[in-house]
């Protein structure tokens, strides 16, 4: 069975890591395309259809982790985990290759 692919382009980095604090793992895949784009996005697969958000950025974030509190609505970047547990911490994952779905797309 081939799986379907549908793409949801979000307004903002914010609307991306809220939706990823609510995935198991939480966790949001960094993809720099042939042509220089920042994207960063989260997937899901659910029967035989894949649902893939995403976003652009104009420059990478550089960093490891998004620090996320859900408490405020802000959000942080860093390198390193801490044991503050009002904070959500997802990985940020860099990309070398994929096929869920053609960089054309982006």
């Amino acid at each position: 069975m081939e799986l379907r692919t549908y793409l949801i382009k979000l307004r903002s980095f914010e609307d991306l890591v809220r939706l990823a604090c609510t995935t198991q793992p939480p966790v949001l895949y960094y993809l720099r395309t042939r042509t220089k784009k920042h994207i960063y996005f989260c997937y899901s697969i659910s029967g035989g259809t894949i649902v893939l958000h995403y976003t652009e950025l104009d420059k990478p974030i550089g960093k490891k982790y998004v620090a996320y509190s859900s408490l405020e609505g802000k959000l942080t970047f860093t390198d390193e985990l801490s044991v503050d547990a009002r904070l959500h911490y997802i990985p940020i994952l860099e990309v070398e290759s994929q096929s869920l779905v053609p960089e054309e797309v982006f």
